[in-house]
C-alpha cells in the first residue's frame, strides 16, 4: 500500500530494477510488457526521472505492448504513444527492440505473436516466456484488453488475439483491438498490476470479496482481474490509499 502515486511509483520502480537486473544477468537481456494506458504514465515518468532506475538495462530490453487500439501505432489515439513519448525516446531502447502492435492490420494479433516468439526462441524451453508484464487496473475490472463479458476471456491457447466491435467485449469502440490473452500474462515471469484513484476503490472492493476466486474462469468473466494468477511467477499489486483508504 503507498500513501500515494509517487511513493507507488517507487515502490514499483525498486522491484522492477531488481527483478530486470536478475533475468539480465541470467539471460543477457529483459523482456517486457507495458500497458498503454494513462494510468502508468506517473509511473514511467519516473523510471525516466530517477537516476537509480537508470540502472535498468534499457539498452538489453525489448519493449511489448500489452494491448493496443485498431489503429496505427504512430496515431494519438494509440497506446504506444505513451510508452513511445516516455521509454521509447528517452531510455535509450534499440528501436529494434521496441515492438508496437501494428493495430490497422488485419493479421495484428497473429503476426504480434509470431514476433513474441520469434524473439523468444533463442531462450531454452520453459525459459522462453516473458519476464516482466505491467498491468493497470480499470473500475470495471479489465486488465490489458480483457474486458467484462468479452470471449477472449476463455482464450487458453492463443497468446495475443483480436476483438472485434461486435464481440460481447465491444472493443472500446474501435472496430477491433488487440490484446495479450491470460496464457501470455500468466505465463510471465512477473506480473505488476497498478491500483490509483479514488474511482477504483469499488472493483478493489470487489476483488477482495472474491479473492477465494483468483484463477477460476467463471469469476473472470464478470471481473477479469481475477484471471490474473501467474504460474511460476509472481504477481504483485501497486495500490494507492485513495483506491485502498482503509488497510485490508
Amino acid at each position: 500500500m503507498s500513501n500515494t502515486m509517487e511513493e507507488l511509483a517507487e515502490a514499483l520502480g525498486q522491484d522492477l530494477l531488481a527483478h530486470s537486473l536478475n533475468c539480465y544477468r541470467f539471460f543477457g537481456d529483459f523482456h517486457l510488457a507495458l500497458s498503454g494506458r494513462p494510468d502508468a504514465g506517473p509511473v514511467y515518468r519516473h523510471l525516466m526521472l530517477d537516476p537509480v532506475m537508470r540502472g535498468i538495462p534499457w539498452r538489453r530490453s525489448h519493449v511489448w505492448l500489452v494491448d493496443e487500439f485498431g489503429v496505427d501505432p504512430v496515431d494519438e489515439r494509440a497506446r504506444w504513444r505513451l510508452v513511445q513519448e516516455v521509454i521509447g525516446d528517452h531510455a535509450g531502447v534499440p528501436t529494434s527492440q521496441l515492438h508496437p502492435i501494428p493495430g490497422l492490420s488485419r493479421r495484428a494479433a497473429d503476426d504480434y505473436e509470431l514476433e513474441i516468439q520469434s524473439a523468444l526462441e533463442w531462450r531454452e524451453r520453459g525459459q522462453d516466456r516473458l519476464d516482466y508484464v505491467l498491468l493497470t487496473l480499470s473500475g470495471d475490472g479489465t486488465v490489458a484488453g480483457l474486458r467484462p463479458g468479452c470471449s477472449v476471456l476463455s482464450e487458453n491457447r492463443r497468446h495475443v488475439r483480436m476483438i472485434h466491435q461486435d464481440d460481447n467485449g465491444d472493443a472500446d469502440g474501435f472496430d477491433h483491438t488487440i490484446t495479450m490473452t491470460y496464457p501470455m500474462i500468466n505465463a510471465a515471469r512477473f506480473v505488476a498490476v497498478i491500483v490509483a484513484g479514488a474511482e477504483n476503490q469499488p472493483v478493489i472492493d470487489k476483488l477482495v470479496a472474491h479473492a477465494d476466486k483468483q484463477g477460476s474462469a467463471d469469476a473472470c468473466t464478470s471481473l477479469p482481474a481475477l484471471g490474473l494468477n501467474p504460474i511460476g511467477g509472481e504477481l504483485r499489486w501497486y495500490v494507492d490509499r485513495s483506491a485502498c483508504p482503509t488497510s485490508r
